[in-house]
C-alpha cells in the first residue's frame, strides 16, 4: 500500500490494516508526526507487532467472502454482455444469485445436505392428495403412455402426409425425436430410481449400455455406482438388457438415434415405396398379408429373392382347412419360387396371379426409413416401445420398485 492510499484512508478517518511482512523494513523516521502516513504506519505496525491476534482478526474477518468471486467466474465466466452500466450491474447480481443457488445444489448431491421443508405440513398433505407427489415409476409410465399415443396418433398421420408435404415432413421428424428421447429417458429414470434406493448416487446417473459383457461391470459401476455390489440380482437383470445381447441390438440403435438427434440434428430419413397385400382363400377365410417385401427372380428357376424393408408376413390359417390343402405361403415351389395358397407370385405386379379361389387386396404405400440404422421408422418405434416396456417391467420387479 503506497503513501497516497495511506493518506487517503487517514484523511477519511479510516484505519488501514496493512499486511506486514515478518520483518518489515521500517522507514527512516516512522514516528515523525509531520508525516500523517508515517504515524498511521507506525500505529498499525505496533498493533501488528504487539497485538497480533487483534490485527489478524480484523484483517481476516472479510476474507470468507472473497472466494466467491473466483468461484463465480469459473462457473459463470468473467465477462459481461451488457453495454450499459446499469445492465452490467444487474448482470453481476444475477451471476451472484446463480452462484449462490449452485452452491447448495452441489452440496445436496455431493455431501448429502439435508434440505429443510419450507411448506407447512398441511400444504404438503394437500399436494399429495392432489396427485403432486408422483413416484418415478409413475413418471416412467407417463412417458411410455405418451410415446405410444404419439405413435398411434399424430406420428402415423404425419407419416402418411410427409411424402407430399414439406411441413409435415419437418413435424414428423420432430415428433420422432421426441418419442426416441422419451424412451431413452424412461430407461434413465429407472436407473436413477434404483440408484437412489440401493446405490451411491454421485453425479449424473444413466442407464448403463455396455459394449460387451467384459466391460459391463465397469459401465454399471460408472453409471449406477454402488448398485452392482449392493443388489447383484438387479445388476444381472440389467445385464440381460444390454445391446450386445442377441435380439437386443435395437437398444444400441435407439441410443444412437436419440443421441444424434439431441446433440447434432434431426435424423436423416428416406422414403421408399412398397406394396401392402392381403390374399384371402375364399373357401375357408384363411388369409396371408404382408408389406415391405419385394419379390424378384433368383439365379435359378424356382428360386426367388426377397428384398425386405422391415415389413412382416402374417399367416392366419383356419382350423377347418384340410391338411392336403395348399400351404398359405410357401417359398421354393412353383414357377416363380413363391406360392400363396398354391398360386404363384407375379413379379410384375408383386401379387398372386389371378385365381378364382383367391381374393387379392393390394395398395402401394410410402414408408419412411432411418438412414442409419436402415430401419422403418414406425416399425422401429413400435419395436422399441414393446421391448422397453418389457425391460422396465422385468428390472423394476426384481428391484422391488
Amino acid at each position: 500500500m503506497g503513501t497516497t492510499n495511506l493518506q487517503a484512508v487517514s484523511d477519511a478517518s479510516g484505519t488501514p490494516f496493512i499486511p506486514f511482512k515478518d520483518s518489515p523494513a521500517i522507514p527512516g523516521l516512522p514516528g515523525d508526526q509531520s508525516l500523517p502516513w508515517a504515524s498511521t504506519w507506525t500505529k498499525m505496525y505496533h498493533l501488528f507487532s504487539y497485538q497480533r491476534d487483534t490485527f489478524l482478526a480484523a484483517t481476516t474477518s472479510g476474507r470468507t467472502s472473497r472466494p466467491r468471486s473466483p468461484l463465480a467466474k469459473t462457473k459463470l465466466g468473467d465477462s459481461l454482455r451488457s453495454k450499459s452500466e446499469v445492465g452490467q450491474f444487474n448482470e453481476v447480481l444475477c451471476k451472484v444469485i446463480a452462484h449462490n443457488l449452485c452452491v447448495p445444489i452441489a452440496c445436496i448431491h455431493e455431501i448429502w445436505l439435508d434440505v429443510p421443508v419450507f411448506a407447512p405440513s398441511g400444504e404438503l398433505v394437500g399436494l399429495r392428495q392432489q396427485g403432486c407427489d408422483v413416484t418415478t415409476q409413475e413418471d416412467i409410465a407417463a412417458l411410455l403412455a405418451d410415446a405410444r399415443e404419439q405413435i398411434d396418433g399424430p406420428l402415423s398421420q404425419l407419416h402418411d402426409e410427409a411424402p407430399a408435404n414439406a411441413s409435415a415432413r419437418g413435424r414428423f421428424r420432430a415428433r420422432v425425436k421426441s418419442v426416441l428421447e422419451q424412451y431413452r429417458s424412461a430407461l434413465d429414470y429407472l436407473a436413477v430410481d434404483i440408484t437412489n434406493r440401493y446405490g451411491k448416487p454421485t453425479g449424473l446417473i444413466y442407464y448403463p449400455l455396455a459394449q460387451s459383457d467384459s466391460n459391463f461391470a465397469a459401465e454399471m459401476d460408472n453409471k449406477m455406482p454402488g448398485v452392482r455390489v449392493a443388489r447383484p440380482a438387479v445388476a444381472d437383470a440389467i445385464r440381460g438388457w444390454q445391446p450386445y445381447k442377441p435380439g437386443i441390438e435395437w437398444l444400441r440403435q435407439l441410443n444412437q438415434l436419440a443421441r444424434e438427434q439431441k446433440h447434432n440434428r434431426l435424423t436423416l430419413q428416406m422414403v421408399r415405396e412398397t406394396i401392402k397385400c392381403k390374399v384371402t382363400e375364399r373357401a375357408t377365410g384363411a388369409y396371408v398379408e404382408w408389406y415391405g417385401l419385394t419379390f424378384r427372380p433368383g439365379p435359378t428357376p424356382r428360386t426367388t429373392l426377397l428384398d425386405s424393408q422391415g415389413g412382416p408376413i402374417a399367416i392366419h390359417p383356419e382350423p377347418g382347412r384340410l391338411p392336403a390343402a395348399p400351404k398359405p405361403f410357401w417359398v421354393g415351389v412353383g414357377p416363380t419360387g413363391v406360392e400363396v395358397f398354391g398360386v404363384p407370385i407375379d413379379f410384375a405386379t408383386q401379387v398372386p396371379r389371378p385365381d378364382t379361389n383367391l381374393t387379392v387386396e393390394s395398395q402401394r404405400l410410402d414408408r419412411w426409413f432411418f438412414m442409419n440404422p436402415h430401419a422403418t421408422v414406425l416399425d422401429f418405434l413400435r419395436l422399441s416401445d414393446s421391448q422397453i416396456r418389457q425391460a422396465i417391467g422385468e428390472i423394476a420387479q426384481i428391484a422391488c420398485l
